[in-house]
Parts: C-alpha cells; structure tokens; sequence
C-alpha cells in the first residue's frame, strides 16, 4: 500500500499542470490548423463533423483606454454602443454603421463621432468546437 504525503500530492498535481499545459499548447496548435483548413459555410455559422459541431462568433474589441475618453466626450452615443465595461455591443454598431452608410443617422449619433469609433473598433472571429459531450473547447 502507498502512503500519501503532502510533498506527493503536489509532485503528482505538478506533473498534472505541466502535462495540461503541454495540452493547451497542443490544442492551440491544432485549432490554428484547423482554421487554416476548415472554409465556414456561407449560409450559417457552424458546421457538423463527425462529432464534433465547429462554430464561428463574433466579437469587437476596442481600447478601454480610447473607450473610456469616447464615452466622455460622446455619452449617448457611447450608452448606446458600449455595454459598461465599454465591450461594444455587435447589434447596436451594426444598426449605427449600416445607419453611417445609408445617410440615415439618428439624431443623438454625430456622424464625426460615428466616423472615429467605426475607425477605432477591430472585428474578430472566433472559431469552436463542441463534441457530442458538451463541452466546449474553445
């Protein structure tokens, strides 16, 4: 019979972490792979393989720094586009850019406000996959 120590448990819990990050490496690499070679359908967002359902999401990222001085000097514009921690809200900046493009801004969005933030978010895509398990492995 094996004893237990204290100094065994984090041996083991170590070699554990060392092996999960040697893991996640792992998964990064494929994933990045993945993404080279998967084309995302047209027509939907996810597609099927095997058991594992591949996805696409998008996301806005933009400088909290440059986030926080916009809702200063913009603040109903910036109420209606940010969420409070000044994650832009997708919805609400594609009803104010397709309204920037047909000339058909509402009142409380100034088109040079509108302009600069258009010029200032970065749009990105994020692919996962989820296996018949439920899990997701992003």
């Amino acid at each position: 019979m094996r004893t237990i120590t204290v100094e065994g448990i984090v041996e083991e819990l170590a070699k554990i972490n060392e092996y999960m990050h040697k893991l996640k490496e792992r998964k990064q690499l494929l994933m990045a792979q993945l993404e080279e070679v998967i084309e995302r359908p047209i027509d939907k967002n996810y597609v099927n393989i095997g058991a594992a359902k591949i996805s696409w999401r998008r996301s806005i990222k933009i400088n909290p720094k440059y986030a926080s001085m916009y809702a200063e000097k913009y603040p109903e514009l910036a109420k209606r586009i940010f969420s409070v921690s000044y994650r832009p809200k997708i919805t609400a900046l594609e009803r104010i850019k397709t309204a920037a493009e047909t000339g058909k801004l509402p009142d409380w969005a100034e088109p040079e406000a509108v302009k600069d933030l258009l010029s200032q978010v970065e749009y990105e895509e994020k692919m996962s996959v989820t296996f018949q398990g439920g899990e997701n492995n992003e």
